[in-house]
């Protein structure tokens, strides 16, 4: 969410903070601390959405979007896409996060991007979840641009 790499987050969830690199880039000197509070409780509040919907979230749904959805509402909070951490500091200090009428509006749209995209381009879910071309076609359609990968 942080990073604005859900597909990496999916993909390789355990080996995201083994290069060095990676890691100054999570754990940035311009990073307030709250910020990394704030990241958690964003996933919760993501997490208990996608539980609590009148239609249920099949496990591999959740697996598969949990984090797009997560990346999805912070970057409609912030109005555009980010790839910083420290991006998020005043949501951090404001402590805001979309309202749960605004994350079925978000999911909504995710399922329907993810959809698309699988069908566009004959990926199965998996492999689309784990697709950083996913994740730019998701916030170009969307209207948030996309982030340049390094």
């Amino acid at each position: 969410m942080a990073l604005g790499q859900p597909d990496y987050a999916r993909a390789r969830p355990s080996s995201l903070l083994k290069s060095d690199s990676d890691y100054r880039r999570v754990f940035s000197v311009k990073t307030e601390l709250p910020v990394y509070l704030w990241l958690a409780k964003a996933q919760r509040q993501v997490d208990e959405f996608l539980q609590s919907t009148s239609d249920p979230t099949s496990r591999s749904q959740h697996t598969n979007l949990h984090f797009h959805l997560a990346m999805l509402g912070t970057v409609d909070l912030m109005g555009r896409v980010f790839s910083k951490p420290e991006t998020l500091n005043n949501a951090a200090r404001e402590n805001v996060f979309p309202r749960a009428v605004r994350l079925e509006s978000l999911w909504k749209s995710l399922q329907e991007q993810f959809e698309a995209f699988q069908r566009e381009n004959r990926s199965g879910p998996d492999k689309t979840a784990k697709s950083s071309d996913f994740v730019s076609y998701l916030t170009n359609n969307l209207g948030y641009g996309s982030v340049r990968r390094r």
